[in-house]
């Protein structure tokens, strides 16, 4: 399968043409695995043809151990605590989310006892979430459904007297903890990636590997573990994270490397807890010395593209020194709801020290609620502590109207400057036939409008723009689609994101739906592609019946599909032609209906029908002259009648006289 997108712009006053460029991903799939490529095409009246290599992979998802390995270009995995870097090799790596019903985390457990026989209901703040009967005797309940962060958990003990027994349990949980026994890992190694985006193929030629582990100890214990070298580094730590009773969690981590430019120590950690309604969230990382790590060791040798390393974007946030990890980044961070009006508030505090250039402290607050008529405001408050210029307020609300349009407007003070913008939109949806807009407009500090339209067809989405800053006036077209060869058929759709299906109803025109949603019909051959189905996870597909002949046969209008890695599932809905069948209306001698209920058997036919009311059978399996038997009132007649098929009606013959 192919998806790509394109764009153009011409400046108005010189109505001068800027350039196309198509954004192509490319992918094979087989049995074995997926092969994935992506590129940028560019091409300006100025220069010639240009295309850029991003990413060559070739991926294998194996399901049963919940690994994935990949050969090519990729992103090496790590730890809250390193960072990680672009490589081309070969890497290993878990990947929980292919089993999207099992549960990493550890859950919560109530035990108590009974006295008799009862029924055990759990109430996680205040909602119920599990119920289980249980027999005389103490009991145990483990993963209980639960929230990540803090709760109450009330375990209620009801016997057949409705006798209860309340009992409360607090709890804390995380994401970051994993259940005793798991283990989440990355490994990989290969040539680090430089100049992305910018070179096709520029790699260095030191070979570099690192490695990432976490395991679960206990239920409250996760312990980590990383490490990466190569080109004269060495860097490797070990860390842990630890619930603490049901206050909170807290991550540590301590690591060291060793490198040409000499030796240093990190140290990390963060503490995560909920106090009454207010979440808190804490952090720290401070390195020392000559810390050194693969991601600086990797920007480092990626400086010849731009020069000497004081010659690489002087004066910029991305000067090359800033690449070393920094002396100190700590944060704070307060959110709490308010339950009153249904809004809520937040403050941060960041302090952020490069390993050279000056250290910005920075604090911001936000605060929402929503308004009537299902509307929105927020207003957010910054400053840096150092650059008393560098402060600001903005303020926005946001409605949203009829015909999924929102209008959304703000206005924004920033030191001696005042500006103002507005929104209206209306979003173009997946489901084909969509139409979408937006228009936009910023006042004050400098000029920005613009406006767009887009559509979404059965085989791409289109858009359209204009836009007007200080510099003049631009507009730009884009199509973006998908082509995808399967099993010798050329199809057409939207773009591919993930997993996608064909479906085969065998007629077309056939109606089709995904999660209830429409999405097209079928072609000429009777099928459909439909793109971005979600991986690992049941989705739903439909076809509307009516859209089959009257004569088609189908054993269910609905189907549930689990696609794998970036793979297509090919739905079936068997539709086939029906049996000759007719509708035949039974009569006795004295042309009375036959009694409902009655059973009949066609001659040469196992499958035996019932006569329903106003003596009426359907009869399956009928030829050019059929003759029937039918036991009613405790004796047995006997109808013979001639049937000729038709295509598009349901025929109905008789009355027949059985005697």
């Amino acid at each position: 399968a192919a998806t790509g997108g394109g764009a153009s712009s011409a400046g108005y006053g010189s109505r001068a043409f800027s350039g196309v460029n198509a954004s192509l991903d490319a992918r094979f799939m087989a049995p074995m695995g997926v092969l994935d490529q992506t590129a940028i095409v560019g091409m300006t009246l100025a220069d010639q043809t240009d295309l850029l290599r991003l990413n060559t992979t070739y991926t294998f998802a194996d399901d049963r151990q919940l690994i994935t390995y990949r050969g090519g270009d990729f992103i090496s995995g790590g730890v809250g605590w390193s960072r990680p870097v672009r490589l081309g090799g070969a890497q290993v790596q878990r990947t929980f989310s292919m089993r999207p019903d099992l549960v990493t985390t550890p859950m919560p457990a109530v035990s108590g006892s009974a006295g008799v026989p009862s029924t055990v209901d759990v109430f996680v703040n205040g909602t119920k979430s599990y119920s289980q009967d249980v027999a005389a005797g103490p009991f145990q309940i483990n993963n209980i459904p639960s929230i990540s962060g803090s709760g109450v958990a009330q375990v209620v003990t009801r016997d057949a007297s409705g006798k209860e027994d309340v009992q409360s349990l607090s709890f804390y949980t995380s994401p970051h903890l994993l259940r005793p026994g798991l283990y989440d890992f990355s490994a990989e190694a290969g040539l680090p990636r430089k100049s992305f985006g910018i070179e096709s193929f520029d790699y260095d030629n030191t070979i570099v590997a690192s490695a990432s582990l976490r395991t679960g100890i206990t239920d409250w214990l996760t312990a980590e573990a990383h490490g990466e070298g190569g080109g004269g580094l060495v860097n490797g730590g070990v860390g842990a994270v630890a619930s603490i009773s049901n206050l909170g969690v807290v991550s540590a981590a301590v690591s060291a490397s060793s490198s040409d430019q000499g030796t240093g120590v990190q140290l990390y950690g963060s503490f995560d807890t909920k106090i009454g309604l207010v979440s808190v969230h804490a952090r720290s990382q401070h390195s020392f010395a000559d810390y050194d790590d693969l991601a600086t060791l990797t920007a480092r040798k990626d400086t010849g593209r731009f020069g000497s390393q004081t010659e690489f974007l002087p004066g910029s946030v991305n000067n090359i020194l800033s690449f070393a990890p920094p002396r100190a980044i700590d944060a704070l961070t307060l959110s709490m709801p308010i339950a009153f009006d249904k809004s809520s508030i937040s403050a941060t505090y960041l302090r952020y020290q490069p390993q050279t250039g000056a250290t910005s402290e920075i604090v911001s607050a936000t605060y929402s609620r929503p308004l009537i008529y299902d509307a929105s405001m927020f207003a957010t408050g910054y400053a840096d502590l150092n650059d008393t210029e560098s402060m600001g307020v903005y303020v926005g609300v946001s409605v949203p109207l009829d015909g999924n349009i929102s209008v959304s407007t703000g206005l924004n003070a920033r030191a001696d400057k005042i500006s103002g913008s507005a929104d209206v939109s209306k979003p173009v949806t997946q489901e084909t036939g969509s139409f979408g807009w937006r228009v936009h407009d910023h006042e004050g500090d400098g000029i920005d409008r613009s406006a767009t339209v887009g559509y979404r067809m059965a085989a791409a989405r289109v858009e359209a723009g204009v836009h007007q800053g200080d510099d003049g006036v631009s507009g730009r077209g884009e199509i973006e689609g998908a082509v995808a060869i399967l099993g010798g058929d050329i199809y057409t759709s939207n773009r591919i994101d993930d997993s996608f299906a064909v479906v085969d109803a065998h007629t077309p025109g056939v109606k089709v739906q995904r999660e209830n949603a429409f999405v097209g019909e079928t072609n000429e051959d009777g099928k459909i592609l439909i793109p971005s189905l979600n991986s690992y996870q049941k989705n739903k597909i439909s076809i509307d019946p009516m859209g089959l002949p009257l004569n088609a046969e189908i054993e269910s209008t609905v189907d549930y599909v689990t696609p794998g890695y970036k793979s297509g599932v090919y739905v079936d809905f068997k539709v086939k032609k029906a049996t000759p069948s007719a509708l035949v209306i039974l009569q006795d001698a004295n042309g009375v209906f036959l009694a409902a209920g009655a059973e009949g058997r066609l001659d040469g036919s196992d499958e035996p029908f019932i006569v329903g009311y106003d003596g009426q059978a359907f009869i399956r399996n009928l030829r050019a002259v059929n003759t029937i038997h039918v036991v009613a009132d405790g004796r047995t007649c006997t109808a013979q009648f001639s049937f000729s098929a038709t295509d598009n009606t349901q025929p109905t013959i008789g009355p027949e006289i059985c005697q």
